[in-house]
């Protein structure tokens, strides 16, 4: 079974260590009379939440299959979860976070048929958990058969600020969205696992079906 590569999420990975690059290159005097005066604790995890009421969106807990692979229920799809990465269940939504918790991703299922509604309804969920919120135009992309729509921008929680992405993938079950945010002044420093977690997300059975291969099967 081929590993599916999701081009537009490894894609807003590279966006977000470019903005950590451009953030800790304006910030590391600041950062630095931080951690000086402890002000600022090196392990705070930051994890925004999305509301609970958001229109079109369902809360999903991940099933631990074997080891560190993980299922998402509805969607047909499946992931594996980083060494010393966690599970973190908070207010009906789990969130896998980094050791630090300095990155954090949330995947919640799409109910809603219109994409473009979804995405519409995430921008204003997203500015209700943040505050000072800019959103980048989106974008899409098509990997193995499934369509990726992302968007990306900065906000800040709990007075930090985070560089977040969010990616609805057209799954072969309901779509998922993958709701990231990170702390750029020590996001980077998980890079290596970053993109190994997001290169793990995969459909559980392969790629998705198109309408042709449905019809080989039914000739079958």
């Amino acid at each position: 079974m081929k590993a599916l590569k999701l081009i537009a999420i490894l894609a807003a990975l590279s966006l977000l260590a470019v903005a950590c690059k451009k953030s800790n290159a304006t910030s590391s005097n600041t950062s630095g009379t931080k951690a000086a005066g402890g002000t600022k604790s090196a392990t705070k995890p930051v994890t925004p939440k999305l509301p609970a009421s958001m229109s079109g969106f369902k809360a999903v807990k991940p099933k631990a299959e074997s080891g560190n692979l993980y299922m998402i229920d509805d969607t047909g799809m499946q992931f594996e979860l980083p060494q010393g990465w966690t599970l973190e269940d908070g207010e009906g939504q789990v969130a896998i976070a980094a050791p630090d918790g300095s990155i954090s991703v949330i995947f919640m299922v799409v109910e809603m048929e219109d994409i473009q509604a979804a995405l519409a309804g995430l921008q204003q969920g997203i500015k209700t958990s943040m505050q000072n919120v800019t959103v980048d135009p989106e974008q899409e992309a098509e990997a193995n058969g499934m369509k990726v729509y992302f968007q990306g921008g900065t906000g800040e929680a709990e007075g930090t600020k985070l560089v977040w992405s969010a990616s609805i993938i057209d799954a072969p079950g309901k779509p998922i969205l993958a709701f990231t945010t990170m702390d750029p002044e020590r996001g980077p420093a998980h890079a290596a696992e970053s993109k190994q977690f997001l290169a793990s997300i995969k459909p559980v059975g392969g790629a998705k079906h198109t309408e042709s291969s449905e019809e080989e099967d039914d000739d079958r």
